[in-house]
């Protein structure tokens, strides 16, 4: 079986994390630990043993405006990409990289993980869903006629961009449920999250810093997982995703 060295790559993620958070706090823009990073925080006090990035939230609001000053604000060596400035990029949510091609030689060799050109953190938005039934209905309507368009109507940066207009309609502070920019079906029948679900953050030790969790951090880990959040998962289960 295939072995991995994970923490020289968790070195170099709390670094891209530590310069996405000095932005975020320079410019009082909001963020929270999601995905792994928050079950990780709740669970180890830090990276899930297996796990091999971090992800963070951030409401549409404040994700739009660190759209607007990220590039300026980054130092030498990293970079942001998503749909607004790479025409080619496809996913729903930015990322913050660390390019430095030495450093991530060294970390693929050190980690035995295939890593893309660089290491990055996940930045995704928080959305609001209507709340009136009609405007509910269609919302719902686009998500599932996008989902099955055929890819060259999709594939572009103009429609990526005109989607993403259409789905973060709906403030995130006034909204009654808000959603994540990779949300299943399947978890949105069950997630009922609103703008006080995330609030205030709480902050928790992770590894070497901390990070902020939403307000009511059992709500959040409760319906991204399900109410067994701190039973980790089999064995077999327990491996990178970037192996």
């Amino acid at each position: 079986m295939k072995e991995y060295n994970l923490r020289p790559l968790w070195d170099e993620l709390l670094k891209v994390y530590k310069v996405f958070a000095a932005i975020c706090d320079k410019h009082h823009l909001r963020y929270y630990a999601c995905g792994g990073t928050a079950l990780g925080a709740v669970r180890h006090k830090g990276f899930i043993p297996w796990d091999d990035d971090v992800d963070m939230f951030m409401p549409r609001c404040d994700y739009a405006r660190f759209v607007e000053i990220v590039q300026a604000e980054l130092p030498e060596g990293f970079s942001w990409q998503s749909i607004e400035n790479d025409p080619d990029y496809k996913l729903p949510f930015g990322k913050v990289w660390n390019n430095d091609k030495i450093m991530v030689n060294e970390v693929r060799r050190e980690s035995n993980l295939l890593l893309e050109q660089g290491v990055y953190i996940d930045i995704l938005p928080l959305d609001g869903i209507p709340k009136d039934r009609f405007r509910l209905f269609l919302w719902l309507a686009w998500r599932s006629i996008w989902r099955h368009l055929p890819r060259f109507l999709t594939d572009n940066q103009g429609a990526r961009l005109r989607h993403q207009r259409f789905r973060s309609a709906i403030d995130f502070d006034s909204a009654e449920r808000v959603e994540d920019s990779k949300e299943s079906a399947e978890r949105l029948k069950r997630t009922a999250w609103t703008a006080k679900t995330f609030g205030e953050p709480v902050w928790m030790e992770f590894d070497s810093v901390k990070v902020p969790l939403p307000h009511d951090w059992d709500e959040y880990l409760r319906g991204m997982i399900g109410s067994d959040y701190m039973t980790p998962p089999p064995p077999e289960k327990r491996v990178p995703g970037h192996r």
